[in-house]
C-alpha cells in the first residue's frame, strides 16, 4: 500500500457497488470497485473503524471487495494510517506471545498498549503511558530491566510446558493446537473452532477445528473424531454423567429401564405434549392456570408474565393455542412455525453492522437440547431452552426496530415488539446481561461468534432502551383502540 493518490478518484458515469445506484459525477474506487459518496460515508467508515478496533473485522472489507485505506486516508481521521500499522502488527502476533502493558493508570484502568512480541530479556517503552515495561509480565520494570521481579500476571507466570500437562487442561479450558490460545467451552459439543482471525491467517484462512477433550485437530464438524469406540464422546467427557458419541452407543439394561421409567413419569405429568408424524416442533405458550380462555386480559405485558414456555412435538403443537383471537394476534409474532422466520436478517443500526444468523428449525434446537440433556442438570437444559427462546425474540426485535417496521404496521408492530423485548425479561435475563446471554448461545444454534460483535449487541440494546417512552405512548393508545372497538361489539 502506497501514500494516497487522487487516482482512486475518477469522473463520470458509474455504478454503485453497494447502493447499485447508476449515477455521475466525481467517485472512488477500490479493488476494482466504485462507490457513491453517501455509501462511502455510510458504509464504508464504519468498516475501516472496524477494522482497527474489533482484531475479527480485520483487515477492512466491504462484501468481497478488499479495501485498500490508502485510496481513503483523506476522507480517514488524522492518525488512521499509523493506527492501523500499529494493529496489523498485533494482529498478525500470534495471541499467546502478545505483550501489552500492564500498567495501571488510576481507577483501576489498565493501559493495555501493545507492546510487541514477549520476550523476558528485553524492556519496552511504553509510548502510551511512558513507562518501561517488562518485556516479560508487561508490569513497570525500569529501563535495564535487571532488578524487576515478575509479579503474578496470568501470561507471565503460566509456563507453557505446564500449562500443556497441567490437570486443569481437559476440565477447565483446552489450548488450540495451533496458537495455543486458551478456550473455553460453556455448554454444547466438543468440538471447537479457534476464533482468533490470526491463527486463521497462519493456515491461509482455514479455521483451526479441534476436539476440546484431547486437543487433537479434526477435519471438521463431521469428523469421525466422536464415533463410538473412540475415546472423545461428542458431549461430556467419560466418567461424567452420560456421555454421547455421534452414533449414540448402547446403554446398559438398567440405564434403559430407569430412562424408560422417567419417560413414563414425564407422559403422565404432561397431558398437553402430543405426538405426531412430522418432526417438526413448536415453541408455543401455555395459558396460565386460573385464568379462562374466554378472558380478556387488557395488559398483555403483565399477562405475558404469568405464561409459561414448553416445547411441543408436531404440528399438534398449533391445536394447543387456545386464546381468544386478541391474545393470539398480539403473540405470533413471537412464536412463528418451526423455523426462524428471518433466515438471513440484515441489522443496520447507526454502526451499519450487518449481522447474518443461520437458518435452524426448532426441531434441531431441540433434539441438541435433549442430547445436552443426559449429562447436564434439568437447571442448566431450561436455561439452554430460555436463551434460545430469547434470541428468537431478540432477532425480532432488531429487525422490527432496524427494518421501520413500527411506522409502516403501526401499532401492531408496536405491540409485538413491546412483547419480544418483554419476553426477554420473563426468561429472567436482566438487560444488560443480555448481550453475554447471547454470545454464549450462539455456538449452540450453530452461529460462529465471529459474526456478532457483542458491542453491536449491547449498543442496539441501548438504542431499544431509548425508545421506552415512545413505545409505551403506542401501545396506550393501542389498548384504548382495543377497548373501543371491544365496547362497540
Amino acid at each position: 500500500m502506497g501514500p494516497y493518490s487522487t487516482s482512486s478518484i475518477t469522473h463520470g458515469r458509474f455504478i454503485c457497488s453497494i447502493c447499485t445506484n447508476d449515477e455521475s459525477g466525481p467517485h472512488r474506487h477500490s479493488d476494482g470497485k466504485c462507490f457513491c459518496t453517501n455509501c462511502i460515508k455510510d458504509h464504508l467508515e464504519p468498516i475501516f473503524f472496524r477494522a482497527v478496533k474489533y482484531e475479527m473485522h480485520f483487515p477492512p472489507i466491504a462484501g468481497d471487495v478488499s479495501l485498500d485505506y490508502c485510496d481513503f486516508l483523506d476522507i480517514l481521521p488524522n492518525g488512521y494510517e499509523s493506527q492501523y500499522h500499529e494493529m496489523k502488527a498485533q494482529y498478525e502476533t500470534s495471541p499467546n506471545v502478545r505483550l501489552h502493558c500492564s500498567n495501571r493508570l488510576g481507577m483501576g484502568d489498565i493501559c493495555g498498549k501493545f507492546l510487541g512480541l514477549r520476550d523476558a530479556e528485553l524492556a519496552r517503552h511504553c509510548k502510551a503511558c511512558s513507562i518501561h515495561a517488562c518485556g516479560k509480565c508487561g508490569y513497570p520494570s525500569g529501563p535495564d530491566n535487571q532488578t524487576h521481579q515478575c509479579r503474578s500476571h496470568p501470561d507471565a507466570t503460566l509456563d507453557e510446558d505446564s500449562m500443556q500437562n497441567s490437570e486443569e487442561r481437559r476440565v477447565v479450558f483446552q489450548l488450540c493446537p495451533v496458537c495455543n490460545c486458551k478456550i473455553f467451552l460453556g455448554d454444547g459439543c466438543n468440538h471447537m473452532i479457534c476464533p482468533s482471525p490470526c491463527c486463521a491467517r497462519q493456515r491461509d484462512g482455514n479455521q483451526v477445528n479441534f476436539c476440546y477433550l484431547c486437543g487433537d485437530m479434526v477435519s471438521g464438524e463431521n469428523s469421525d473424531h466422536w464415533l463410538a469406540g473412540k475415546p472423545c464422546p461428542r458431549y461430556g467427557r467419560q466418567g461424567q454423567g452420560r456421555p454421547l458419541w455421534d452414533d449414540h452407543t448402547e446403554v446398559t439394561a438398567d440405564e434403559e429401564e430407569r430412562e424408560q421409567e422417567e419417560n413414563n413419569d414425564n407422559d403422565s405429568d404432561d397431558e398437553d405434549r402430543v405426538e405426531s408424524e412430522t418432526d417438526m416442533s413448536d415453541v408455543v405458550f401455555r395459558r396460565p392456570e386460573g385464568v379462562a380462555d374466554d378472558t380478556y386480559v387488557n395488559d398483555d405485558l403483565l399477562r405475558s408474565r404469568g405464561l409459561e414456555l414448553i416445547l411441543i412435538t408436531g404440528a399438534g403443537a398449533r391445536q394447543q393455542l387456545d386464546w381468544n383471537r386478541s391474545s393470539y394476534c398480539s403473540a405470533k409474532a413471537i412464536l412463528g412455525r418451526a423455523v426462524l422466520e428471518f433466515p438471513a436478517m440484515r441489522l443496520s443500526g447507526e454502526d451499519h453492522y450487518d449481522l447474518f444468523i443461520q437458518e435452524r428449525r426448532l426441531s434441531s434446537v431441540e433434539d441438541t437440547v435433549l442430547q445436552m440433556r443426559h449429562h447436564l442438570s434439568d437447571e442448566v437444559t431450561q436455561a439452554v431452552i430460555n436463551c434460545i427462546f430469547a434470541l428468537r425474540n431478540l432477532a425480532l426485535l432488531y429487525v422490527f426496530y432496524n427494518r421501520g417496521v413500527i411506522a409502516s404496521r403501526g401499532h401492531e408492530a408496536s405491540l409485538d415488539l413491546l412483547l419480544a423485548r418483554d419476553s426477554l425479561r420473563i426468561m429472567e435475563l436482566d438487560w444488560p446481561n443480555i448481550p453475554d446471554a447471547i454470545m454464549r448461545i450462539l455456538p449452540t444454534l450453530g452461529v460462529s461468534k465471529q459474526y456478532v460483535d457483542r458491542k453491536i449487541v449491547h449498543d442496539l440494546l441501548e438504542d431499544m432502551e431509548q425508545e421506552d417512552i415512545r413505545l409505551e405512548e403506542i401501545r396506550n393508545e393501542w389498548e384504548r383502540e382495543e377497548l373501543q372497538r371491544l365496547w362497540d361489539e
